[in-house]
């Protein structure tokens, strides 16, 4: 099943977390493709350092809850603690999207809520699929191109 898996980090080495991650993902699924790495206004609460944001198009051979159990114990691994909304991490990762019916449970909403408000979110998954269609039926695309004031955005590195 493929899943679309976003990767965030914005406390300590940000880029050895989120490479770390995705070595640990590689370890129990595989990875189809690498966006670039972007550096990214925090969203929700201002004070603090600015994010490291990836997404990885993911195939793993389970369902999504079991998938959320084994991205919880690599973040725990990677260092993660509970912090409060919004709040700084050492590395967060998120299901994003992924090819099968939508979940709605107080523990995973699939497709995650912030997909289309969250350029952290959107901008690596246009890059990964620039055509990709929400389940609406509108082009993630066509919603980047019209987001404005939603925090800034650079890209930190391409190849990784």
């Amino acid at each position: 099943m493929i899943y679309y898996l976003a990767l965030g980090s914005n406390l300590g080495d940000r880029f050895g977390t989120i490479l770390n991650a995705r070595d640990k993902l590689a370890q129990i699924g595989q990875i189809q493709a690498c966006s670039s790495v972007y550096e990214t206004e925090p969203f929700g609460i201002s004070d603090q350092p600015p994010f490291l944001n990836a997404m990885l198009i993911f195939s793993f051979n389970r369902g999504p809850f079991r998938l959320l159990r084994k991205i919880k114990n690599i973040e725990i691994q990677s260092g993660r603690y509970k912090t409060i909304k919004w709040g700084s991490r050492v590395i967060d990762i998120d299901i994003i999207e992924y090819e099968d019916v939508p979940i709605d449970t107080p523990i995973l909403k699939i497709p995650h809520n912030g997909l289309t408000k969250r350029n952290f979110l959107y901008y690596p998954l246009t890059e990964l699929i620039p055509g990709f269609k929400l389940r609406s039926g509108e082009f993630l695309s066509e919603l980047k191109s019209k987001a404005s004031g939603r925090g800034w955005i650079n890209l930190y590195r391409d190849k990784w």
